[in-house]
């Protein structure tokens, strides 16, 4: 093995830190969904699906905070200039060459479209169904479905804005892709090799262990993003697909308080 070969190696993790980090971060977020979302719902004079909702924010700004431990003692500062290397926020990379190029960011359109056909489509609920399907007990409790918060009660409570933009932040950039692709998905090869993309993805969907019913359609909407992130070294392809049901959901809680979906 050349000195080369062994520095990577070396340098990437082993299954069992993998598998440790995520745990770390997905723990938080079963004990709140459901232990401390259901205990809320019945004392706090609030609706169950925006407290639910919080506590999901909650849990996605652990990640962030999560990430930044595991950066700092892995790379000893926790520097922008440092960080967005480690973890590919950097212009896409040609495969062959290594060079930047900023028109492969194009990868992020098709990425985005198979999101939002997945996501905002029937067949999130088509595949949400089979999984339920086989196991009832992974369907969704009352206490978690926000479909509810398309009413009109919600006219004018402009509060809500802030909770859709803190959510957006976490999920589809700090929280989310901090952990998953920017700390762990540069540091799997040594583990899963080429298809270290699949084994990412299959973490990250594993990781709803919150949303039980969601994890065929979480693989089938970001595998491809996880690839081309992998493929061009570069999470902002990932963001950006990620991102699109973000700015739906931004717009139908804009929507909402504005009384334009009713």
């Amino acid at each position: 093995m050349s000195n080369t070969t062994s520095t990577q190696t070396n340098d990437q993790y082993s299954l069992a830190k993998i598998l440790g980090i995520w745990a770390v971060a997905a723990a938080p977020m079963g004990i709140l969904a459901w232990v401390i979302s259901p205990a809320l719902a019945s004392r706090i004079d609030l609706a169950p699906g925006i407290i639910h909702w919080i506590l999901m924010i909650v849990g996605m700004a652990w990640l962030f905070v999560w990430s930044m431990i595991v950066l700092y003692r892995e790379l000893g500062t926790l520097r922008w200039s440092v960080i967005r290397i480690r973890m590919w926020f950097q212009m896409p990379r040609d495969p062959k060459t290594d060079e930047p190029k900023a028109r492969l960011l194009w990868w992020a359109l098709p990425a985005a479209v198979l999101n939002a056909l997945v996501m905002i489509t029937p067949v999130m609920t088509f595949l949400d169904k089979i999984v339920t399907t086989v196991f009832p007990f992974f369907a969704m409790p009352a206490y978690a479905d926000t479909s509810g918060l398309a009413s009109p009660e919600f006219v004018g409570q402009w509060w809500l804005l802030g909770v859709v933009l803190a959510s957006n932040l976490f999920n589809h950039f700090l929280g989310e892709e901090f952990l998953f692709r920017g700390v762990l998905l540069p540091k799997m090869k040594g583990v899963f090799g080429k298809w270290d993309w699949v084994a990412n993805t299959a973490l990250f969907s594993l990781f709803h262990w919150h949303m039980p019913w969601h994890p065929l359609s979480i693989m089938a909407a970001f595998a491809f993003s996880a690839w081309a992130s992998r493929r061009f070294k570069s999470n902002w392809i990932f963001v950006i697909a990620h991102g699109v049901d973000g700015v739906f959901l931004f717009l139908l809680v804009l929507a909402v308080i504005t009384g334009l979906a009713f």
